[in-house]
């Protein structure tokens, strides 16, 4: 089995255990109000950076919880979500990922976001975009006809007109809005066409960073708002979407204005 495929299938074991880790968890709150994490993120965690170390010994991790490593200029390094969407799992909402991508001499290898609700393994890799083994691609529907996922950026509410004003003013434009809580999820969805485009402020780089290469091998175009290419291991606002109504998007969201 070569390297993508046991990451794959560490990946799926991971997914079976956090549905059984979920039956039994405690909640901590990590960074202040709407900031949390569950014990289920943690061992998640643990189970899948104790295994990549062992696939992939000269890989660093960059993660959500325990802060396991920073890996800008390290030759291989991966990007971890253990729970995108630990809200929901808190809630027993059933909507949550794990979010996973693998960077090799500065460029994505692979990126993989994983529904085990759904049983669903989205992954990118240089040859396309696949859900479950089988190609996707983005939708061609225009802004009047799209789908349309958003974030609500809790953790930092002071913004938060900012990100209304943009959800009213593409409301008007498109089909229909959708949050999800978890923007893995969204951007996968954008990936295999079932939203047309996302958007949300202030997003780590675990949460966006294996939904990014997912669009952009699925056909699709991903930016910060400026409409430059966002770095996979830092702290953005981001737009997702099929490419056709990206412009269109950005300039309703942002107002006009070319930047956060």
């Amino acid at each position: 089995m070569d390297k993508e495929a046991r990451i794959i299938a560490l990946i799926a074991q991971a997914g079976r255990a956090m549905v059984e880790f979920e039956k039994d968890f405690d909640v901590i709150e990590k960074g202040g109000s709407q900031n949390y994490v569950t014990t289920v993120d943690l061992r998640v965690q643990r189970m899948i950076a104790q295994a990549l170390e062992e696939i992939c010994p000269e890989g660093i991790l960059i993660a959500e919880e325990e802060g396991l490593g920073k890996a800008r200029t390290a030759p291989c390094f991966f990007v971890l979500d253990p729970i995108d969407g630990t809200s929901n799992l808190m809630h027993g909402m059933k909507h949550s990922a794990i979010s996973l991508s693998m960077h090799e001499a500065g460029r994505y290898a692979l990126a993989i976001v994983y529904d085990p609700y759904l049983e669903e393994m989205f992954v990118a890799n240089r040859k396309g975009a696949f859900l479950n083994g089988a190609p996707i691609r983005v939708s061609s529907r225009p802004l009047t006809d799209a789908l349309i996922g958003f974030g609500t950026n809790p953790y930092d509410r002071t913004r938060s007109h900012e990100n209304f004003a943009a959800l009213e003013a593409l409301f008007y434009h498109c089909h229909e809005i959708r949050r999800s809580g978890s923007a893995a999820l969204d951007l996968a969805y954008v990936a295999c066409g079932r939203l047309d485009g996302m958007f949300e402020q202030n997003l780590q780089a675990w949460d966006f960073s294996a939904g990014r290469f997912l669009v952009e091998q699925a056909g699709g175009r991903v930016t910060d708002y400026a409409l430059n290419s966002p770095d996979p291991t830092c702290e953005t606002s981001l737009i997702a979407s099929n490419g056709l109504i990206h412009e269109q998007m950005h300039g309703l969201i942002t107002g006009g204005r070319n930047g956060n």
